[in-house]
């Protein structure tokens, strides 16, 4: 069988064509005519036949003929279009889906201010000497030791700075705080007979420090630390079995330094809230130095012209927790 054709697109997965067919079946003596007819048939059941001859020769027969046809190549097509259609479904657009909007990460960077509420547990040493001279020419010293746990409401305000790289978090806070803080106590004066009584006192303080942080998104770790300065007062009093008076009474402005740990969350745009410690130490100081009041010298029973100084040192240590609120602005 050879044949020839031609065909053309007419849609994207659609041909139409013509085609012309030669088909000759080869004499056989071993198939009967009727066979053989079947046989050529059977070749060219595809398409009707348009002219057709026939020949017998000696029992044999040879059966040849054309055919021209025109055709849609549907059948053999669908499959095709079935299968580069489902290629082609993979290279279609996938359906349009609006980008999720990108939440920015959290920010400390900017300035803040705020306030604060807590308490405050400051711990007191003293150690004072006395020395004096008698009105008879004679002298006389005593010492004296005495420690005191003070406790009380402290509550302020504060502002700062953070900036913010990466999660590192690099800030600068100042706060002035006003306190309750104060403790009563008695210990012997170093005179038999006398005893000492205290009133210590921390009544304001302050700090200027940095912070050092770790940010995760809306929470900030840090650590903290700088300068501190407190404001001290004591009233101190002898009593004896002459009476009582007052030794002596000051105020006193002591720096030192102040570190401390603190966490801190994000609660609304602008809002944190938070937990901080501190610890305060100015360090030693002197608390007070000057002559003993007359008052004092009378109820020790020093004869007139009696005289005596005192040195009073003094080391005001202070442990604050405070809950802590801020507005930030940006």
């Amino acid at each position: 069988m050879v044949g020839a054709g031609a065909e053309t697109a007419i849609a994207p997965r659609w041909t139409a064509g013509l085609e012309y067919l030669y088909i000759a079946c080869a004499p056989s003596t071993h198939l009967s005519r009727a066979n053989s007819l079947t046989c050529c048939w059977s070749i060219t059941a595809f398409a009707p036949l348009l002219w057709q001859k026939s020949e017998v020769s000696s029992g044999q027969l040879s059966v040849s003929g054309g055919v021209m046809r025109s055709w849609f190549l549907a059948a053999i097509f669908a499959s095709l279009a079935a299968f580069t259609g489902s290629a082609d479904a993979a290279d279609l657009p996938l359906p349009y889906k609006a980008p999720q909007p990108v939440v920015p990460a959290f920010s400390w960077t900017g300035f803040y201010g705020g306030v604060n509420l807590g308490g405050s547990w400051p711990h007191g040493d003293n150690s004072g000497t006395l020395s004096g001279t008698g009105g008879g020419g004679g002298t006389f010293a005593a010492a004296s030791t005495s420690s005191a746990d003070l406790s009380g409401v402290i509550g302020g305000g504060q502002i700062g700075y953070n900036w913010q790289t990466g999660h590192l978090v690099l800030g600068l806070e100042a706060d002035i705080e006003g306190s309750s803080a104060s403790a009563t106590g008695s210990v012997g004066c170093g005179i038999a007979g006398c005893s000492m009584t205290g009133n210590p006192k921390v009544d304001a303080l302050g700090t200027l420090r940095g912070r050092v942080g770790y940010a995760a998104d809306s929470w900030l770790f840090y650590v903290t630390g700088g300068f501190a300065w407190e404001h001290i007062t004591n009233t101190v009093t002898d009593t004896t079995g002459l009476g009582t008076a007052t030794l002596f009474s000051t105020s006193t402005t002591q720096g030192g330094y102040v570190v401390g740990i603190g966490a801190e969350t994000a609660f609304a745009p602008h809002w944190t809230a938070g937990l901080e410690y501190l610890h305060i130490d100015p360090g030693t100081f002197t608390l007070f130095s000057g002559p003993v009041p007359s008052s004092v010298l009378a109820i020790f029973g020093a004869g007139g012209g009696a005289t005596a100084t005192i040195n009073d040192s003094a080391r005001m240590q202070n442990n604050i927790m405070r809950a802590r609120l801020n507005y930030r602005f940006q």
